[in-house]
């Protein structure tokens, strides 16, 4: 019964309806190493063409009349606004011409801004929808919202890029000089940012640093982008495909993990749709208000995202080809595209004055089409068509992206492009479509959009597919899905009312599932990949820690943390932190309030012992990935401090002796003498300070001692001695690093004390020494560190150090110079005994026991590279002293340590208490 009443040629259009499927499935498989990829992909073509061919009719009209335009202000008003605009602008550029980094340019440009708006704004109701329509959008937009806040914080993982955005938000903004954002430079991404820079310092000054406040403004114009998208739609392919369009774009996976980030990615999709919002409106209404708004949200595009920069080359297409059209030229048109082109520079504002003195600064990352030039450059001096190959691959490459290709570094859908099997082959189908209906500006306008983003934003990029710069054309692809989706229904509604109900109940059935399904991919898998799981992880933790913690932390040579660290810790406004890549440089800390974490990197971890040794008493634990596909687990290590146990370490101690051989000890914070003691002992008086200085900058390499009259110094520095005597002073050189020190001081009446500053300071100010920079641990120092020529063996420098462990030794290196670093102590042991040692190095190493080479072997090989052969090696030694060197030859990195294994135990640094106390210097 069926069959009689639809008719055998009406199943016609169902062939055409499944051949893109067909073809998607086909080609899927084939992909990428199929001999027949070609063929297929011709299929693939022609089963797209035949599904347009078949559904490209125009059936009734995509979008119903608007309303009339009600203008609620006079002529006169609205053209003072925009005079003003204008005048407000030339104002701006002849102050930017003269300091570009005024702070009255904000004023000025936002205010011309403010009056080309209302010079141009025309308050208009959309297009008639019904109440179930609405309640329909409304139920859309609040799943779009649900989707995008929920779990915000909790859900999706941390990258590279999602740390940048934020870190230049807290720190750009603050430390800039005068107003930035006019100021670009070429190659300078942060440069381009400023404004969101300053919206999302906004949100955390309010909201203060949080992984929510990091991702909200992303996920907020997300939200923006799906009522965009149905809005854009609603005038270019009506309801139905609208609401299809923007459930697509809301349940999408790619645009779901974008919005969920706290990357500024998401900007340019927001330009794009609003000028195309805007130009379609003109179109639809012939309004020149609405082509003068349009180039308005153009000119706002330079300062966002570089992805909404290219609006500028897109926007114009539209309204050019629509002088060839009969039905929308006539003289709004021409001067709509004028005032267009005026609203633009207007957004665009004082910029317009950096880019004329420095043209490159608009062309960021141009250097993405260098292989374009390298092409037509090879074809120019070949002319053989074979040279233009890379401009077909990278085209097909982003095209392929929506459907089989997946992307370089992020599959949004298991092993395929942006959208599953059903959603890739109606696009491709309304693709087909728009191509053949070019003659109606609607449809035209969806497929300049869609090849505009795809071509300029994927298929010129040096990597393709360049799926995180490919954004803006999400929302085109999602109307080429509803545009398809709708006219298939549509034909059906047309042939048979019975029919056309069939079809829309299994396309909604379909499309819901379709859409569901890469909701679930993105909740169920997608969100928990890590893809930056070192700095993830870190920074989540460093997020729960309370306000006014420290954190110490051990990074393994590894220092590819920075940007999650700024921002988690809000530029160390609401958490301090530093890095500790040798321990007499790094500890102990300061006491703060509440306690101290010290985190370290996992190939750090044999360094957790030593610590623990220092501050006992604290609290193990580890971060991992709730990643399973990440292979290191854990991937951080925690030792939490309590405030209680950090005392105790800071400050110098001080010896005095009197001239009755009377001796007191004291702990004090610098060179002084405490007065009660001034007053009790018998002067002449002799005073030892000892402790250790940490430079807080590698400038403060210097320090200046003074003598009072009468009064005479011997000082110990490090590897440099002074002596000096009545009332002269002395500067010396100190290490880079931390060093011990001993101070010994005649004093011949009260008040007297040894004057000694740090000098060379990078602000050229003197401080004290060593001021909050001493410590009282480690005591005296165990190992030296002697810095020879290599071909010479001269000594070049002398540190010290308590452990055989150093990861900032390229800091410290001595510059333009090839040298030979030595380690020597002696190791105490305490009874007869096998130990197993572990030398990890970056570089060639060997060490040396008791004059015996014991690592690399054989002993032929002077030295080793640790990593090319087992590092481990087992040395019996007996009770009493062993003389133990070190020696590494620098040529790169940055890494030395010894680590052992007592008496069968875990590998650990060897601890202090192992080495046999050196002298005081």
């Amino acid at each position: 019964m069926f069959l009689r009443t639809v008719g055998w040629q009406r199943w016609l259009p169902v062939g055409a309806l499944l051949t893109p499927f067909v073809a998607d499935l086909a080609f899927r498989r084939a992909w990428p190493d199929s001999p027949t990829l070609l063929v297929l992909g011709g299929l693939y073509a022609a089963a797209c063409v035949a599904f347009g061919f078949t559904f490209a009719s125009p059936g009734r009209p995509y979008s119903e009349s608007p309303e009339p335009i009600a203008l609620t202000q006079s002529r006169r008003t609205r053209k003072l606004a925009r005079s003003a605009a204008i005048l407000l602008w030339l104002l701006g550029l002849a102050i930017g011409a003269y300091d570009i980094r005024a702070w009255i340019l904000l004023p000025i440009w936002l205010g011309g801004i403010a009056l080309w708006f209302v010079g141009w704004y025309e308050p208009a109701r959309l297009p008639r929808a019904r109440r179930w329509q609405w309640a329909l959008v409304i139920v859309l937009m609040v799943l779009a919202a649900a989707l995008r806040l929920a779990g915000l914080e909790t859900l999706q993982n941390g990258n590279h890029d999602e740390y940048i955005t934020p870190d230049m938000a807290i720190v750009r903004t603050r430390a800039e000089v005068g107003l930035p954002i006019f100021v670009q430079r070429p190659r300078d991404i942060g440069s381009l940012l400023m404004v969101s820079s300053y919206v999302r310092r906004a949100v955390f000054d309010v909201a203060g640093t949080s992984l929510t406040t990091m991702r909200l403004p992303s996920a907020l114009i997300g939200i923006v982008n799906v009522g965009l998208t149905f809005a854009v739609g609603r005038y270019l392919i009506g309801f139905r495909g609208s609401l299809i369009a923007a459930t697509a774009l809301a349940t999408m996976t790619a645009d779901l993990a974008f919005s969920r980030r706290g990357d500024p990615t998401i900007e340019g999709t927001l330009v794009w749709a609003l000028v195309t919002l805007l130009l379609v409106r003109g179109l639809a209404r012939k309004s020149v208000s609405s082509m003068a708004l349009a180039g308005l949200a153009l000119g706002a595009s330079v300062y966002l995202y570089p992805s909404a920069r290219l609006a500028l080359a897109y926007a114009p297409i539209g309204p050019l080809i629509a002088l060839l059209d009969p039905r929308l030229r006539g003289r709004w048109l021409v001067t709509g595209i004028g005032v267009m082109t005026i609203g633009a520079l207007v957004g665009i504002g004082p910029l317009l004055v950096t880019y004329y003195v420095q043209p490159a600064a608009f062309a960021h990352d141009s250097g993405h089409i260098v292989w374009l030039m390298q092409a037509l450059a090879e074809f120019a001096r070949t002319w053989q068509v074979i040279a233009l190959a890379p401009a077909w691959e990278h085209l097909r490459d982003a095209l392929l992206s929506y459907s089989v290709q997946p992307g370089r570094t992020i599959h949004y859908v298991w092993n395929r492009g942006l959208f599953e099997f059903t959603l890739s082959s109606l696009l491709y189908g309304g693709l087909a479509i728009a191509m053949f209906r070019l003659i109606d500006w609607r449809t035209r306008q969806i497929a300049i959009w869609f090849w505009s983003g795809t071509i300029a934003l994927s298929a010129l990029s040096s990597l393709t597919p360049a799926v995180h710069r490919q954004q803006p054309a999400f929302p085109a692809a999602v109307l080429l899905i509803g545009l398809a989706a709708d006219r298939a229904i549509a034909w059906f509604e047309r042939r048979d009312v019975r029919l056309g109900r069939v079809a829309l109940g299994v396309a909604s059935l379909g499309l819901a599932a379709a859409m569901a399904f890469q909701t679930w991919l993105y909740f169920g898998a997608f969100a928990q990949l890590d893809h930056e799981f070192w700095q993830s992880q870190l920074a989540r933790y460093v997020f729960t820690l309370p306000r006014g913690h420290h954190l110490a932390l051990v990074t393994g040579g590894d220092e590819h943390l920075e940007f999650g660290l700024s921002v988690s810790t809000d530029d160390q406004r609401r958490v301090t932190h530093q890095k500790v890549r040798r321990l007499v440089d790094g500890l102990p800390v300061p006491e703060t309030g509440t306690g101290v974490s010290f985190v370290f990197h996992r190939s750090a971890e044999t360094w957790i012992d030593v610590v623990q040794g220092i501050y006992p008493g604290g609290r193990r634990s580890e971060l991992r990935s709730p990643d399973p596909s990440v292979p290191f687990s854990p991937l951080w290590y925690v030792y939490e401090v309590p405030p209680d146990r950090l005392g105790g370490l800071t400050g110098v101690d001080l010896t005095v002796i009197d001239a009755t051989g009377r001796r007191e000890q004291r702990v004090v914070e610098d060179l002084t003498v405490p007065a009660d003691l001034g007053q009790t002992m018998a002067f002449p008086i002799e005073a030892t300070w000892r402790g250790w200085a940490r430079p807080a900058r590698p400038a403060d390499t210097t320090v200046t001692l003074m003598v009072p009259v009468g009064g005479s110094v011997v000082a110990r520095l490090g590897g440099t001695e002074i002596a000096l005597s009545d009332a002269g002073s002395r500067e010396a050189r100190v290490s880079s690093g931390a060093f011990p020190f001993s101070i010994r001081s005649r004093l011949a009446r009260p008040g007297d004390e040894p004057g000694a500053a740090w000098t060379g300071a990078a602000d050229g100010r003197a401080s004290a020494f060593p001021g909050p920079r001493a410590s009282r641990w480690p005591g005296a120092p165990r190992i030296a560190v002697d810095w020879l020529r290599d071909d010479t063996g001269e000594l070049l420098r002398r540190d010290y150090d308590v452990v055989i462990g150093d990861f900032s030794l390229r800091e410290r290196a001595i510059p333009r110079t090839r040298v030979l670093q030595r380690w020597k102590a002696e190791l105490a042991i305490e009874r007869d005994e096998r130990t197993d040692f572990e030398l990890r190095s970056d570089s060639p190493a060997r060490v040396v026991i008791d004059g015996t080479q014991v690592w690399p072997r054989p002993e032929e090989r002077v030295f080793s590279r640790a990593g090319a052969e087992d590092p481990n090696f087992r040395v019996r030694l007996t009770a009493g002293t062993h003389e133990i060197v070190v020696e590494r030859r620098e040529v790169g990195g940055c890494c030395l340590a010894l680590l052992w294994h007592p008496r069968g135990g875990s590998a650990t640094l060897v601890p202090p208490e192992a080495y046999a106390a050196l002298p005081w210097p």
